[in-house]
């Protein structure tokens, strides 16, 4: 008997010291650990500070246009997993409330199930797509049918060379492409 308690303790001492995937599901396509499209920048990054840590980031522009921030939220202040990121809208209405939440971080997941990471034939399988987007600034977006936004595909110019991003169409893609971010507006 006191063997099996031992191997009990020790099994379970075991398992808490493992690192652990929490995975949050997403309960709708506005918000992110209460960041919330459309409020005010400034209180999202005090609800993102109590949880977690926040860096501000300048986004890159052209020359003539004022300068964009990104507010990346990481796990902690190593900086090593990115969760998610939020920045403010282009126009004076929408500069100073979160128009955009990208998340980085498979920890989250959508109400079909999608997550970062996942290939490209999960991702058909689970979810609406409406269209497919490529340019040379952002990359190749699928755009979603169910809510505003879509997917962030993380091409390989080298590994997908012979396919033409620049006319796609969402039946001819690589199917082993993966998500590399899932953005809403």
């Amino acid at each position: 008997m006191k063997r099996i308690l031992i191997l009990f303790i020790i099994f379970s001492g075991l398992t808490n010291c493992s690192s652990k995937l929490y995975i949050s599901e997403l309960k709708d396509y506005k918000s992110i650990e209460n960041v919330k499209i459309g409020m005010p920048i400034n209180t999202a990054i005090g609800i993102a500070k109590k949880k977690h840590f926040k860096e501000k980031k300048e986004r890159l522009v052209y020359e003539d246009e004022e300068k964009e921030y990104e507010y990346v939220v990481y796990n902690d202040d190593s900086k090593k997993v990115a969760l998610f990121s939020f920045n403010g809208g282009y126009d004076n209405q929408t500069k100073n409330k979160v128009y955009r939440i990208v998340i980085k971080n498979p920890k989250y997941r959508t109400v079909e199930g999608v997550y970062t990471g996942m290939p490209l034939k999960q991702l058909k399988a689970r979810a609406k797509l409406k269209s497919v987007d490529f340019n040379y600034d952002d990359g190749l977006i699928l755009i979603s049918e169910t809510f505003d936004g879509g997917f962030l595909m993380d091409i390989s110019s080298l590994k997908d060379s012979k396919y033409n991003f620049s006319k796609p169409k969402i039946s001819t893609l690589p199917a082993d492409l993966k998500i590399k971010e899932i953005i809403l507006f």
